[in-house]
């Protein structure tokens, strides 16, 4: 069921400096608010904000991860390995791929 849109009839307009600006910003951008007029709607009026937390380190992992198998993968397919050992080291980069995917998933937030 699809909730009733509540129309706003009045505008409230207020002037912040460059810096409050920024602060407020980046505030709304860790949330899940829709747009800003909601997460200052939200400030405003004390209503609970959803924040969402990024793990730095599990982030930085993950790149490097995918850039490790961009890099066998090049190296693969630059020649002078046989071709079992081309297709065992394909084997391992498809798998890497798969661990990388399901950790992904696993720690992502939902």
């Amino acid at each position: 069921m699809a909730r009733a849109r509540k129309i706003r009839f009045h505008s409230f307009f207020i002037s912040v400096t460059k810096k409050e600006y920024e602060k407020i910003k980046e505030g709304y951008a860790a949330t899940t608010c829709r747009s800003m007029s909601e997460y200052v709607r939200r400030l405003m009026f004390d209503r609970p904000i959803t924040v969402c937390y990024r793990n730095r380190a599990f982030d930085e992992f993950i790149e490097e991860a995918i850039r490790l198998r961009k890099t066998l993968l090049l190296f693969c397919n630059q020649g002078g390995l046989k071709d079992l050992e081309r297709n065992e080291l394909i084997q391992k980069i498809e798998e890497i791929r798969s661990v990388i995917i399901k950790i992904s998933e696993t720690c992502s937030p939902k």
